[in-house]
């Protein structure tokens, strides 16, 4: 009986199968990476909105630097209580002075990276009154540019405190 060419044999069926196998988990994978990093993206610019920088006159000037816990991620009104907010508010109340917040985290960076911004927005100008920094969050699970840690990458503490005694070098 001859065979029909449009019917698949079945070694050919079960080649698709198993490559169906491995290739549909990598496919969802990468779907739901972007997802995930488009859901990510509208998030940071409603939280981004919500954070706007506090701008008055007179007071002390704070700078939040770190990543999504000092940008107010997870807070139902960022802009009033994440924890640079809330020191800024805590500042004002004893100080009876006003103060200027400027939040500069950002979700997602790590120590290197939130150090780089921290030079980057010195190198630009402004001498803050006062610098609120957490990091250190994001460096276990996130992996840098060599494909490390950022643990190993930054090749411990000593480094990165020596980066920001640099970065804050003529602050008071």
């Amino acid at each position: 009986m001859p065979t029909n060419p449009r019917r698949p044999t079945r070694l050919l069926t079960r080649r698709r199968t198993i490559l169906f196998a491995l290739l549909a988990p990598v496919l969802i994978g990468g779907l739901a990476e972007i997802a995930l990093r488009g859901a990510g993206a509208v998030t940071l610019a409603r939280y981004r909105a919500a954070v706007a920088n506090r701008s008055q006159e007179g007071g002390a000037e704070i700078w939040a630097v770190g990543d999504s816990y000092t940008f107010g991620i997870g807070a139902d009104d960022p802009a009033s209580e994440s924890y640079p907010a809330v020191v800024a508010r805590r500042i004002e109340e004893a100080s009876g002075s006003p103060t200027a917040l400027v939040n500069l985290a950002e979700p997602g960076l790590n120590s290197t990276g939130i150090v780089d911004r921290l030079e980057a927005r010195l190198r630009g100008g402004g001498s803050p009154d006062v610098i609120l920094l957490l990091a250190g969050v994001n460096n276990t699970r996130w992996l840098g540019q060599s494909g490390q840690f950022c643990l190993e990458e930054a090749a411990g503490v000593a480094e990165v405190g020596a980066a920001l005694t640099g970065a804050l070098g003529g602050l008071r």
